[in-house]
């Protein structure tokens, strides 16, 4: 088991947020179809916007909350970078959608672990706050994803 402070979790997923973003941003150079291509920049907005949410968190936590310590056992494949090798060229609108999830998925996990292994009612109101903003966030991305399909 690790020990890792709340600052180090938070900065993890800062990173990989910033991370999706770019990887998106890839796709959609390389993407021919409208629709997709457009799924694909609203996923890269989407991940930008996560990442800045995280640095709010940052910036507005307090530093003793920040420097808390606690055993995490977040495993490698939690937050799995995704690589261009694993990405088919012809992509549809449910394939997009489902990678999307998937990879939002990697953080609700993230935060919903970190939450319940937390000892501190504040750091465990941090993790609980992320987690209620990455859920609400995937609840958007569903209902892009759901409108893109009616263009």
């Amino acid at each position: 088991m690790r020990f890792e402070q709340v600052r180090d979790i938070l900065g993890h997923a800062r990173e990989f947020h910033k991370y999706l973003g770019e990887f998106y941003q890839n796709l959609v150079e390389q993407e021919e179809a409208a629709r997709i291509k457009m799924l694909l920049e609203y996923l890269g907005r989407h991940e930008k916007f996560l990442e800045q949410g995280i640095a709010s968190f940052e910036e507005n936590a307090s530093e003793q909350v920040l420097d808390t310590w606690f055993q995490f056992t977040q495993d490698k494949a939690t937050l799995k970078l995704p690589n261009g090798n694993n990405i088919k060229s012809n992509m549809s609108v449910e394939d997009v959608i489902r990678m999307g999830l998937e990879l939002d998925n990697c953080l609700i996990k993230l935060y919903k672990d970190a939450a319940e292994e937390s000892e501190v009612p504040e750091v465990k109101e941090v993790f609980n706050n992320l987690l209620k903003m990455e859920q609400e966030e995937e609840h958007h991305l569903v209902r892009a994803a759901l409108d893109s399909r009616d263009i």
